[in-house]
């Protein structure tokens, strides 16, 4: 249950108080849902990658992606056939199916989920986990909820992590089939068990979670301590007025393609 998806670095993100960074996020996850034009949505998201490349690198960027391929995937298929205004693309028994306004709203919900999980990856990977109990309880969230919100962050590469320990086991207890590839349906049928044994092992960490949770004075009515502490004065400041800047210039953006 210790399965973080922090990673430790002295970047300028790692670096940014987690305090603004989260006023960052907040503002960021917002400008993906404001009546922009599909231009202005690319716009925001081609800033993300530029910065998730140039602070974090190139494999930060792949992470996330690998991981919601398969939704993009999913959107793009099912979400056009709802939407058959505009002109037709491919049409089945009179039927239009691909249309130039489903494919406009397709790219749209692809750009803003691949959006807001980019801004999500950036915020986890640069910050460290305790630092965002202490911001959110800063911000007046009761305890219990900053650490169950953090512990859910937690959660799930820890999800992720079991799931591929388990496919290697199950892949060790196999016969070599030399290089044979299977059908779609036989590779789903396969994963069957491997993620009945995930959801097992996930069960039985429920113990553990609660002790983790008894440990770190979850339910206790009296006030919680803490050995961490933020740092205030100058640095908080000078990433405030960065904020500040960021959120206008968001808002400049919208007014621009709205």
């Amino acid at each position: 249950m210790i399965t973080t998806y922090y990673k430790p670095g002295r970047s300028l993100l790692h670096r940014f108080d987690p305090r603004t960074k989260l006023v960052v996020l907040l503002g960021f996850l917002a400008a993906f849902f404001l009546p922009l034009e599909l231009f202005g949505l690319a716009l925001y998201l081609f800033f993300i990658c530029l910065v998730t490349v140039g602070i974090m690198g190139i494999k930060e960027l792949l992470l996330p992606l690998r991981l919601i391929l398969p939704v993009l995937i999913l959107v793009l298929l099912l979400t056009p056939p709802f939407y058959r205004g505009g002109s037709v693309f491919i049409a089945v028994r009179g039927f239009p199916l691909f249309t130039t306004e489903g494919i406009y709203v397709a790219t749209r919900l692809i750009i803003r989920f691949l959006g807001i999980s980019l801004v999500f990856s950036l915020y986890l990977r640069s910050t460290d986990p305790d630092m965002l109990v202490l911001s959110l309880r800063w911000f007046g969230l009761p305890y219990s909820l900053a650490l169950i919100t953090t512990i859910a962050f937690r959660y799930i590469p820890f999800i992720d992590t079991l799931y591929h320990n388990v496919l290697d086991a199950h892949k060790l207890r196999r016969p070599l089939r030399g290089r044979k590839r299977t059908g779609f349906f036989k590779r789903l049928l396969e994963r069957i068990p491997v993620l009945t044994s995930v959801m097992i092992q996930s069960i039985r960490t429920i113990p553990i979670l609660a002790m983790a949770l008894e440990t770190r004075g979850f339910g206790r009515a009296n006030a919680r301590t803490s050995f961490l502490a933020l740092k205030p004065g100058r640095s908080l400041f000078i990433d405030l007025i960065v904020t500040l800047t960021l959120i206008l210039l968001i808002i400049l953006n919208a007014m621009l393609f709205q």
